[in-house]
């Protein structure tokens, strides 16, 4: 991305219900986060669901490089 690089943050607090039996976090809810970020990083960015959707377009992830 170059130097205009930006950084996306989105505090959330784990809660019980996305815990495993040993208190740490779920792959589901990792995955969900991430889906979460994602809605909210586009939507701030002003290409989410409300600029896409009459446009009859939207996003898919093919790689991702973490």
């Amino acid at each position: 991305m170059g130097k205009d690089r930006q950084t996306f943050e989105m505090p959330h607090r784990i809660t019980y219900y996305e815990e495993s039996a040993n208190q740490r976090p779920t792959l589901r809810t990792y995955l969900n986060l991430g889906i979460l970020a994602s809605e909210n990083q586009s939507s701030t960015m002003g290409v989410g669901q409300e600029a896409m959707l009459p446009r009859h377009l939207g996003w898919v992830v093919t790689s991702y490089s973490g």
